[in-house]
């Protein structure tokens, strides 16, 4: 973890924020910026780092970065771009969002949830079903909300996110496990 947060000049103190998911009208980065921008402007106890993880999201995508700069957001966010390393990402991760216009079942939410990460997704596709207890929803579009949902995780104690992380992790578990999801996809086709 030491290697990669000074690799990415995340500090200690930093609250990390993930969004891995291409480059892609669909997924909204757009009203994700947005909301991190809305975010800057409540009065925070601590610095936030948004890693910004996927294809199309380099420095070379200049409609990526003229929006960190419309957004004053070229401080907190960090443009991967595509990783072969996701779960080392993800893995230092406070909070991992996807703040979609549409979905289907984003395996995102279950790979960060086994990583002990509460999840934070707009209300598209199966992401209410799979997060559970394990983070929270908001309504796809409303940046707003969006941003007031991340200032009350970063507001959370350390603790409290890791029971959150940790209820997520038991979700994965106890629902979306290969074996799970096998033996429920037999059923269907035996009853």
């Amino acid at each position: 973890n030491k290697e990669i947060t000074s690799e990415l000049g995340i500090k200690k103190d930093d609250f990390v924020i993930g969004y891995v998911a291409r480059y892609d009208v669909l997924k909204n980065h757009r009203g994700f910026l947005q909301s991190c921008h809305k975010l800057l402007r409540f009065d925070l106890e601590r610095n936030f780092k948004v890693l910004l993880v996927g294809d199309g999201l380099t420095n070379e995508n200049e409609e990526v970065v003229e929006l960190l700069i419309e957004y004053g957001l070229r401080d907190n966010v960090v443009l991967l771009g595509y990783r072969s390393d996701v779960s080392r990402i993800i893995n230092i991760l406070d909070l991992a969002v996807l703040f979609s216009w549409g979905e289907a079942f984003p395996n995102v939410i279950i790979e960060s949830m086994m990583y002990g990460k509460p999840f934070l997704a707009s209300n598209v596709g199966d992401c209410q079903y799979i997060i559970g207890d394990g983070g929270s929803i908001v309504e796809s579009g409303d940046t707003q909300d969006l941003a007031n949902h991340m200032r009350n995780y970063m507001k959370m104690d350390n603790d409290t996110i890791e029971e959150l992380g940790m209820r997520a992790r038991n979700r994965v578990l106890t629902h979306f496990t290969m074996d799970i999801v096998a033996e429920n996809h037999l059923d269907c086709y035996s009853a």
